[in-house]
């Protein structure tokens, strides 16, 4: 997974991932809009790693250079795992959990080796 969060962004080089929270969104949980905060020394990207479990809403938007792309993490198979990752520049919010609960690893920090 790290290998393809790399080619995705954009990166050759070695990168490493550290988990930061693991977050349990239940029933009208959300998280406002806002940007991260640099965690480790050298952090660049965020890494949101969403594991199985069964919910609806809670969709991640994120914004940057006045692009918005809106990223449904969650679903109906609670043996499906999805991640996203992002610049931590980008500015984001979690929408509300409308059913279920959602878990998350959240910000694992990317960063150079």
């Amino acid at each position: 997974m790290i290998g393809q969060v790399a080619a995705g962004l954009g990166v050759t080089e070695p990168v490493t991932a550290e988990l930061y929270k693991l977050l349990i969104y239940d029933t009208g949980s959300f998280f406002v809009e806002h940007r991260d905060t640099e965690k480790i020394p050298g952090m660049f990207a965020t890494l949101v790693v969403a594991l199985p479990s069964v919910s609806s809403g809670g969709e991640l938007i994120v914004r940057h250079r006045g692009c918005e792309v809106c990223l449904d993490l969650g679903g109906s198979d609670s043996a499906t795992v999805s991640f996203a990752a992002f610049y931590a520049d980008c500015v984001h919010e979690v929408r509300p959990v409308t059913s279920g609960y959602r878990l998350v690893l959240i910000n694992l920090t990317v960063s150079q080796m």
